[in-house]
């Protein structure tokens, strides 16, 4: 089997549409989340890059995709990396960091994070 590491990010211009909740399975143990059309699953956490004692801002948090089932064919990148987006957006609204029903925009996350 060959290791895949696809790991994406928010760009600073990053912007909601089309964002469907039911397409995605987020783990309640754990840093997961699973695209149920796909049965891709990504690692959402913080950027091993930022500096110490960074504020984390939304664009800081990265999607890896760590799985993806035996009986399906890997997505092409584009794909990948609009799913992989789409995880950490699953993420921060399961965990509650982000409303989308309420239309709100966040930039910097406040409240305590589980990393």
């Amino acid at each position: 089997m060959d290791t895949i590491n696809y790991t994406f990010s928010l760009p600073e211009d990053f912007q909601v549409r089309n964002f469907d909740r039911r397409e995605w399975f987020v783990f309640p143990d754990d840093l997961l989340a699973r695209h149920r059309p796909s049965n891709c699953i990504f690692q959402i956490y913080p950027s091993p890059d930022l500096p110490p004692n960074h504020a984390l801002e939304v664009q800081d948090m990265v999607a890896s995709l760590v799985h993806v089932c035996e009986d399906r064919v890997l997505l092409d990148l584009t794909s990948l990396e609009r799913i992989g987006r789409a995880a950490i957006v699953a993420f921060m609204v399961d965990r509650g960091y982000w409303d989308l029903d309420e239309g709100e925009e966040i930039s910097h996350l406040d409240g305590e994070l589980p990393f």
